[in-house]
């Protein structure tokens, strides 16, 4: 991969993220892929891209449980041709209570999803990207999954604020 490796985050990604946070068409998370050259055939090293938003009308769980299959199942291009499982980002809108009814809260974290059982070059080229991606959301709370079991909501829900009231799974 090289020192020269860079990433470029599309005007889709930002324009998404921005209207997440915005709260417009009501989107409630979408998922970013990584983009390698050797796909696209383009000068830049990786692009990330906009790869699926939704718009729920569901509870914050059940649109985590949607999330977190779709990032289980996705699939990105191996370097000898065919898919293999691929790191992702996404974002995500909570919404929820605090402990002992102190109010509720909003907070839009990245969600920073690596599993071990990915191949070291997909570990690297998420590295790559990531404080690229971080740096131009500009965003502050960071959930990082690096295996399946951590793609509980609960557990999520901790990592970006300890005082969340946890909801029953």
């Amino acid at each position: 991969m090289g020192s020269t490796a860079r990433t470029v985050v599309t005007e889709e990604v930002t324009t998404t993220f921005n209207e997440i946070k915005l709260g417009k068409q009501g989107i409630k998370w979408v998922v970013y892929n990584i983009v390698p050259k050797h796909a696209t055939g383009k000068d830049e090293e990786f692009r990330v891209e906009k790869e699926f938003a939704t718009v729920p009308g569901m509870s914050d769980r059940d649109a985590w449980k949607e999330l977190c299959a779709h990032l289980v199942d996705a699939k990105s291009p191996g370097l000898k041709g065919g898919q293999v499982s691929g790191p992702r980002f996404a974002v995500f809108d909570f919404h929820y209570k605090l402990k002992d009814g102190e109010g509720q809260r909003k907070k839009i974290a990245l969600i920073d999803y690596c599993p071990d059982t990915i191949t070291t070059w997909w570990k690297m080229a998420h590295s790559a990207s990531s404080s690229a991606l971080r740096t131009t959301l500009n965003v502050n709370d960071v959930v990082i999954i690096k295996d399946d079991d951590e793609l509980e909501y609960n557990s999520a829900l901790q990592e970006i604020d300890s005082k969340a009231e946890l909801v029953d799974e």
